[in-house]
């Protein structure tokens, strides 16, 4: 093995003189700046272009009211620009300290944002447009190694991907689609390097890169070696990541010296920072080589400039201490707040869809089986206004009929086979699948899905129908429809109602509901708060992921919804059971390094 790593190292040794220690500071200070100071401002700016148009908050809900407004489109336009010219700084930055000395006078900042916004032979427009898109769409998989601090929280909500994920037939294009999205950001990988050595608008250097790429053999190669690169430093990582912490243990065998563990947490964020500085400087550097070996750039000469050694390495220091000591201080406050909240509702979303098909009283009965006491479940009108169990607006995913709820009978729906995931079972009605509920002793969240064909007086036939079965005043109802729970709860103020809010962005505003629904990719923390000033509570969905279900543990939120609740509960129970700092240091590594 480290016979290969020599040989690996040797072959590549470009890579390893590029590694100096200078560098690997720089790129940690401008992650760091760039985090701190660019990411607040561009904060700023959009919740200021969100107050001139008189909003809380940007959603599905009021997404048109932002664009409407000229000025507060005006401000969200610099606010797209802002990113736009942090990103290109953090490129200009990383590409500058990979670039061989030879060829470092020859770039800037002003020649590359110029480029951009003034490009010679198209519309800046398009090539601002097509910068967005590229950085958004496409840096986290080009750059394999390189993921940049504004892009590196750039993912697909998690829901959405759940939603296709259960059809047979959209999950293989989501297979598809991944795939095809790899190899046209591989295509794509030496944009930037080029944009930033030719002079070329960024449109062209796209259509260069592709055009480069087209002799797939010499492009893999170089994936190839990003990708060893990202082994030997996991590897590494992980290594120094479990000496630190087991001599931490021997240090402190109790787990709980709060100062100790604090210094060791930065220690590991310290770690993770320097070894994301590598991978991004290896990555940056291996895609030049290739452009300039490939190209014969002109060689600008330079002027000879005094480098204020002691000076530099004076500064250095003293912002390498001042960064740790502020990370160490954070991290002690974080640690000492840092609670279980033992009060957290795990809620099975539409059942136990893992063992039964979605909304069945086989999936409720999985329930019961795993230990939980609450379920959310879905309902839906029939044309003849009754209600039943149901997910769905059309029953082709589950049924493979081509058919609305909306158009079809309460007898012809109830019965009905469906399967999913390999289960088949059947659409029930809301009665039996109340019922149900009650024999198992099972708590509901009652989510009302609104079909567009609903009767003006659903209210009432919503609430006549909850009276009637006796629930009114037990269960929970939720709803992405903000008028329809505004008026359940305004004419039955004793009902636990919430709003779901998915693709949400902002502040909280004082809805007349009881608890609010946040999908877990528009989580922030400041809504927890906000909503207990309005002393409503928060549930998150649909929390799937090990780590993030951990998250979720150590918050103050009220509940989370997830597709597997019964481990959501081991692991609840897990942190529960074992929680000394030392445990919570190594959840936190896992959460957030």
């Amino acid at each position: 093995m480290l016979k290969k790593l020599y040989v690996f190292l040797q072959n590549n040794e470009y890579i390893v003189k590029n590694l100096n220690i200078a560098s690997v500071f720089y790129s940690c200070i401008v992650k760091i700046f760039t985090v701190i100071i660019g990411i607040s401002l561009a904060r700023e700016i959009f919740y200021l272009s969100l107050s001139l148009a008189d909003l809380s908050h940007f959603g599905v809900d009021n997404a048109l009211y932002l664009f409407i407004n000229p000025f507060s489109l005006a401000v969200f336009i610099i606010y797209l620009l802002l990113i736009v010219l942090l990103v290109c700084a953090e490129v200009f930055i990383l590409i500058y300290l990979c670039l061989p000395s030879k060829l470092r006078g020859q770039v800037s900042v002003r020649v590359m944002v110029r480029k951009l916004l003034k490009p010679e032979k198209s519309f800046a427009l398009i090539e601002i447009l097509l910068f967005i898109a590229y950085i958004v769409l496409t840096v986290r998989l080009t750059y394999i190694g390189l993921s940049l601090s504004l892009t590196s929280s750039v993912y697909m909500p998690t829901f959405f991907i759940d939603e296709f994920l259960r059809t047979g037939m959209f999950k293989y294009f989501v297979y598809f689609l991944s795939v095809f999205i790899m190899y046209v950001n591989i295509r794509f990988m030496y944009t930037f390097p080029i944009f930033v050595l030719e002079h070329k608008n960024f449109s062209r250097c796209l259509f260069e890169s592709f055009i480069r790429t087209k002799a797939f053999g010499s492009c893999f190669r170089d994936v190839f070696k990003i990708v060893c690169i990202i082994a030997i430093l996991l590897i590494g990582k992980t290594l120094i990541y479990k000496m630190i912490m087991y001599s931490a243990l021997f240090l402190d065998p109790s787990g709980e010296n709060i100062v100790l563990y604090s210094f060791v947490l930065s220690l590991l964020r310290t770690v993770n920072t320097i070894s994301e500085a590598i991978l991004k400087l290896s990555t940056m550097t291996i895609l030049i080589h290739t452009v300039v070996e490939s190209d014969e750039i002109e060689v600008v000469p330079q002027q000879k400039k005094k480098k204020h050694v002691h000076l530099k390495i004076a500064l250095s220091i003293f912002l390498s201490i001042s960064v740790f000591t502020t990370d160490f201080v954070y991290q002690e406050v974080k640690l000492s707040a840092m609670r279980v909240n033992k009060g957290l509702t795990i809620v099975a979303h539409r059942g136990f869809t893992k063992h039964a098909v979605e909304n069945t009283l086989e999936a409720l009965e999985g329930v019961k089986e795993a230990g939980l006491k609450y379920a959310e479940v879905d309902i839906m009108m029939t044309k003849d206004q009754k209600f039943i169990a149901m997910h769905d607006f059309n029953l082709f995913r589950l049924a493979k009929i081509n058919a609305d709820i909306k158009d079809m009978f309460y007898d012809d729906l109830v019965g009905m086979e469906i399967s999913n995931n390999g289960f088949t079972g059947h659409i029930v009605s809301f009665d039996d699948y109340v019922k149900k509920a009650q024999e198992l002793g099972i708590e509901l969240i009652v989510e009302i899905k609104l079909h567009g064909g609903e009767p003006d007086n659903y209210v009432d036939l919503f609430m006549d129908k909850m009276r009637e079965l006796g629930i009114d005043d037990r269960y929970k109802v939720m709803s992405l429809d903000l008028d329809v729970v505004e008026k359940i709860h305004k004419r039955y103020k004793y009902m636990d109602i919430g709003y779901i809010m998915p693709f949400y962005f902002g502040n909280l505003f004082n809805a007349d509901v009881d608890f609010f629904v946040v999908e877990d990719f528009s989580y922030r923390e400041h809504l927890v708060w906000q909503a207990l000033l309005f002393n409503k509570k928060i549930y998150i969905w649909t929390v799937n992921k090990d780590k993030i279900i951990e998250k979720y543990v150590y918050s103050p939120v009220a509940g989370i919804i997830s597709d597997y609740p019964d481990k959501a509960k081991e692991i609840k129970e897990n942190i529960e059971k074992y929680n000394t700092l030392f445990d919570k240091i190594r959840n936190l590594v896992e959460m957030e390094l």
